[in-house]
């Protein structure tokens, strides 16, 4: 459930202990000329196919607010007020590629703060032989291996902090 003011979506502001402070605009988080940037929470989901042992990765839409044209290397999205971070990561993943999961691994957390935004990244990772289906955020669905996502980001043709992302499937040992 997304809390609207005028239909605006709202985000809880927080603090790196995870404290609710109050909530904002969706757009008062991704500001580029607001100086002090607001804290908030969102939640990676990678999805690993089951077979090949490889990512599924998609390219983001040019519609997007954000990264749009770049690939993404997880399923992506925020933390709604009130909402469990693995419930979002769970919905996600319904959302963007049609897969009911029912449990998801945790792999990490930390701060990412660019000129657009500055978040609390909750990553989790499943393995499933599902296939998912491309969503409307997406122009593009493909697997890719662990190197070729890495890849990706190294080159800038996904966002630079998703390296960190990488990182905790790596110390998972997961690929």
């Amino acid at each position: 459930m997304i809390l609207e003011l005028a239909s605006e979506e709202l985000l809880e502001i927080i603090d790196e202990n995870e404290n609710v402070l109050g909530v904002a605009p969706r757009k008062d988080f991704h500001d580029p000329k607001r100086k002090e940037k607001l804290l908030h929470m969102s939640v990676h989901v990678y999805v690993i196919d089951s077979k090949s042992n490889k990512l599924w990765i998609q390219k983001r839409s040019m519609d997007l607010e954000l990264y749009a044209g770049f690939w993404d290397t997880c399923v992506a999205g925020h933390v709604d007020p009130g909402e469990a971070p693995e419930q979002t990561a769970l919905r996600e993943l319904r959302e963007e590629y049609s897969i009911n999961a029912k449990r998801l691994s945790p792999a990490g957390t930390y701060v990412m703060h660019d000129e657009w935004q500055r978040q609390l990244i909750r990553v989790y990772w499943v393995k499933t032989s599902e296939t998912p289906r491309i969503s409307s955020e997406s122009s593009e669905l493909k697997l890719a291996s662990f190197e070729e996502a890495e890849k990706l980001v190294s080159s800038g043709k996904a966002p630079r902090h998703y390296a960190n992302d990488l990182k905790f499937l790596k110390e998972a040992k997961l690929f």
